[in-house]
């Protein structure tokens, strides 16, 4: 089956009804987010859910059905990029993330350890074995275009990919989707 995703604007379902306590928080959420619905038709879950969290953007994320999403993006950000990235992830996505060999785990933990004097660095390990990695002090243009890339091919061909946040996940540091956005003025959001 192809996979079909359709965009719709949310309209307010407590627009014409009396400001009740529901009515009052949708009319905040309809004033200050740019809400979408998306619909699908395939199954969307938390495994859908971890990879759209990834894209820059995306301020709420809801699901309302298996097939169903609710949508708020940034109001810094391109909505129709952000759309376009989204579609990527779900229309292309099929494939397996990479299973490391042990003795290819061993390399990116050494790579790891090279990169950890970065603040930003993520490595990447193609279907084939082949390890790229990329490293920044800030998280510039050039890193974050990097960053996306190697999340995109993994996405895309199911490469492995680890980075600074997952590995600050793994300690125990904030969870990495909070305070890495890039806005799209060029400022950082920490």
């Amino acid at each position: 089956m192809r996979r079909i995703t359709r965009w719709e604007k949310w309209t307010n379902p407590y627009e014409d009804m009396e400001m009740g306590p529901e009515a009052v928080v949708q009319d905040f959420m309809d004033r200050n987010f740019n809400i979408w619905l998306l619909h699908s038709n395939f199954e969307m879950n938390n495994d859908t859910l971890d990879l759209l969290w990834d894209i820059p953007g995306i301020e709420v994320l809801e699901p309302l059905t298996r097939y169903r999403l609710k949508i708020a993006f940034g109001k810094l950000f391109k909505e129709e990029e952000v759309k376009t990235k989204i579609n990527r992830v779900l229309l292309f996505s099929d494939h397996q993330q990479l299973t490391l060999t042990a003795g290819l785990k061993e390399q990116v933990d050494r790579a790891a350890d090279i990169l950890k004097d970065y603040t930003f660095w993520i490595i990447m390990v193609l279907p084939n074995g082949k390890m790229q990695t990329a490293s920044a002090q800030t998280y510039d243009p050039t890193f974050e275009r990097t960053y996306e890339l190697f999340r995109e091919t993994q996405r895309a061909v199911g490469a492995y990919v680890e980075s600074y946040d997952d590995r600050q996940t793994e300690l125990g540091a904030p969870n990495r989707y909070i305070g890495r956005d890039n806005l799209e003025d060029g400022s950082q959001s920490y």
